[in-house]
């Protein structure tokens, strides 16, 4: 800080953490608000990864409310197709009830801006493709057409944080499977 005396008798210092927004004068939007640096004070600057998501702890229906297909936490006979967690009370009531699976999957979830910057060979090396449905800062991906990378890209433009995708597969590289979904429908 200008004018201010540091501990050891030296200029102070203090620390701003945030994303980098514009530079010169440097601009820094902080969990806080936005904080204006002029150049000629800043002593170093370095990249810190994004904490690590809350999302991970997320329980299945919060995940599931972002998404494009409708999902239920108790049996509803008035619907003709629901989407359920694989071995909850709700899945078993309607398998009791006849409904059939038409699909099995799982839910796998990821950092947006840990599959931007820390993918070693490329996002498109998974040979996933998909459309991306933007749900505030969530985007989910469902199978289509467009390559992994550029839906990546797209989720970051809209301000996605969170992106989330159903899979065949358990195991995605750079994914976290959180739970397994049901879709099933009424005979």
């Amino acid at each position: 800080m200008p004018g201010e005396t540091g501990p050891t008798g030296g200029p102070a210092f203090t620390d701003v953490l945030g994303v980098c927004v514009a530079w010169d004068p440097c601009v820094v939007r902080t969990d806080r608000g936005t904080v204006t640096i002029p150049l000629a004070e800043i002593v170093s600057g370095k990249p810190v990864p994004p904490r690590p998501s809350q999302r991970l702890r997320a329980g299945f229906g919060e995940c599931e409310a972002h998404g494009s297909e409708p999902w239920v936490e108790a049996f509803d006979a008035a619907l003709d197709r629901v989407h359920v967690e694989v071995g909850s009370d709700t899945s078993r009531a309607y398998a009791d009830a006849g409904w059939r699976v038409v699909e099995e999957v799982g839910f796998h979830l990821a950092g947006v801006a840990k599959l931007r910057r820390g993918w070693p060979h490329g996002l498109d090396d998974l040979g996933l493709a998909g459309t991306a449905y933007v749900s505030r800062d969530w985007v989910e991906v469902r199978p289509g057409e467009t390559p992994l990378s550029e839906l990546v890209e797209y989720a970051a433009e809209q301000g996605a944080t969170t992106l989330w995708l159903h899979h065949h597969a358990d195991e995605i590289p750079g994914f976290l499977l959180h739970h397994r979904c049901r879709e099933l429908v009424s005979d």
